[in-house]
């Protein structure tokens, strides 16, 4: 079926002194007139600014000029023009040229223009510049390819024990994903590849890089690359980490067998060690499970707007992932003597609005909706990022375990010390569980009915006692619980190793 051809008088249409005035207001589109055969007949500032060009330089030219070199050699533009006239109106989205010789992702509309016999007298073209848009969908889709590669490392790392294979794969999957040939590991102290780019390979808290990871290429990386870079080297760390510690593990187990004989505790402590290994499997693999299907179906789907909803799903179970990791790496930094404190002085009860914010949708989900009882400001001192990870980790479980019901944040302060208060009325802790909830790798409730490694309430206790303050529970079963920390309001935090010293003093 035709569309509607649009009758005007071109005479009337070009001489009419609101012409100019409507289509100058318009600065986001290129709008303008050719006559039959593609000559410029009227000009813009929408134009002048999308494609460079004054009135008096392209007014009288042929709009073929604005075409890539290509689609002029092939005929597109006149095809374009031929299919308007046949059709009354066509659209398509490509590339164009700019005055300059650079090009810009257009969004396209020709529309036919009749006399009042019916007539061919022209066309008007509507321009509009979508390299935004195409950039980011462009980028999105990166991003979305190298996160599923590098979900695949983590899956490969997480179930093999050989270091030498998982760096194997590690470099491996930078050649494939970066499109590189050149890409090599080596030690810390080694100089890299003249003009290569370079990402450390993390050591553990108190210990030196483990080596570098460095490529080289013949095109700039993109900041989407870098990260992925960096993200490649988290893994093989964390993989070093997980290799020296289950040595450290193991010589152990020996030691306490060959000279305290105590065999009954060993087996113990591998029957723990293999239960928390079975936990954090079960807890990895939910999320990675979840960005595979995800990433998956955006090679089945067309519409920018559902692959866009996809990838930010695909974005989340990345960032679920990756605190996982971060809780993992954390232990390590305190089995290894302690995690680094760094106190500043900012406001308490921005950072808990702040807190409170990330977990609004969460929270409504669960139909437990956040209750914030906090003073407009609370200045003090302690270490942000430490804090913060206190805040989620007490406002998650309050959300995972409050039955649906709201949950309440409260701060209170004087001039030494400030109180913070998470309340929940869910489930509740029972008495013989109150202690063991703050041990490592423990947990109050079983994993078939909720997730997790047991190992945030371990992490926030170390983090609140670091800060030389306190953390308390008081909890009733199906009444709810109400966790306490209770700080120094300016009294330096420092760092778990020094606590660990001055405790043994």
């Amino acid at each position: 079926m035709q569309s509607r051809r649009v009758q005007v008088d071109l005479k009337a249409l070009l001489a009419s002194p609101g012409l100019r005035v409507v289509t100058d207001s318009v600065r986001d589109y290129a709008i303008f007139l050719l006559d039959p055969k593609g000559k410029i007949l009227t000009w813009n500032t929408g134009a002048q600014q999308i494609k460079g060009y004054a009135a008096s330089e392209i007014v009288g030219e042929s709009f073929e000029r604005f075409y890539t070199e290509q689609d002029r050699a092939s005929g597109r533009p006149h095809a374009l023009l031929a299919e308007a006239a046949r059709d009354g109106r066509v659209e398509e989205e490509g590339w164009r040229v700019r005055k300059d010789g650079s090009r810009f992702w257009a969004d396209v509309v020709i529309s036919r223009l009749n006399d009042a016999s019916g007539s061919l007298i022209g066309f008007v073209k509507v321009t509009r510049n979508l390299t935004d848009k195409k950039r980011a969908l462009e980028d999105q889709s990166e991003r979305a390819r190298q996160q599923a590669a590098l979900s695949q490392l983590g899956l490969f790392a997480l179930r093999t024990p050989e270091l030498g294979m998982v760096v194997e794969r590690a470099v491996r999957t930078v050649v494939e994903t970066l499109q590189l040939e050149d890409v090599r590991i080596h030690r810390a102290d080694e100089r890299s590849p003249a003009g290569a780019e370079s990402v450390a390979i993390h050591g553990l808290e108190g210990q030196a890089d483990f080596g570098m990871l460095s490529v080289s290429a013949s095109r700039p990386l993109s900041a989407n690359d870098l990260n992925f870079l960096r993200s490649v080297s988290n893994v093989i760390a964390t993989a070093v980490a997980r290799t020296r510690l289950e040595e450290q593990l193991r010589v152990a187990e020996l030691s306490a067998i060959e000279e305290r004989g105590k065999k009954v505790q060993a087996q113990e402590a591998l029957r723990q060690r293999d239960e928390f290994i079975s936990v954090a499997a079960h807890e990895l693999r939910t999320p990675l499970t979840a960005l595979q299907l995800k990433l998956q179906s955006l090679e089945r789907i067309r519409s920018a707007d559902r692959k866009v909803e996809r990838i930010g799903g695909a974005v989340r179970q990345t960032e679920r992932l990756s605190q996982l990791i971060e809780r993992l790496l954390d232990v390590s930094r305190i089995a290894q003597g302690g995690v680094e404190m760094s106190p500043e002085s900012f406001d308490l009860s921005g950072l808990v609005r702040q807190v409170a914010d990330d977990f609004r949708e969460p929270a409504l989900e669960a139909h437990a909706p956040l209750e914030l009882k906090l003073p407009d400001k609370l200045e003090g001192s302690w270490d942000r990022l430490r804090l913060e990870q206190v805040l989620v980790n007490l406002i998650s479980n309050a959300v995972k375990y409050g039955a649906g019901k709201p949950v309440c944040v409260s701060l209170e302060a004087d001039e030494e010390r400030v109180r913070v208060t998470v309340a929940d009325r869910g489930i509740g802790i029972a008495p013989e569980d109150v202690e063991r909830i703050f041990g490592r790798f423990q947990r109050a409730v079983p994993i078939r009915h909720y997730g997790g490694l047991g190992l945030g309430l371990y992490i926030t206790r170390y983090i609140v006692e670091a800060h030389q303050g306190t953390i308390s529970v008081d909890s009733k079963v199906e009444q709810g619980s109400t966790f306490v920390v209770d700080l120094p309001r300016w009294s330096p935090a420092g760092s778990g190793r020094d606590r660990t010293a001055q405790a043994s003093a």
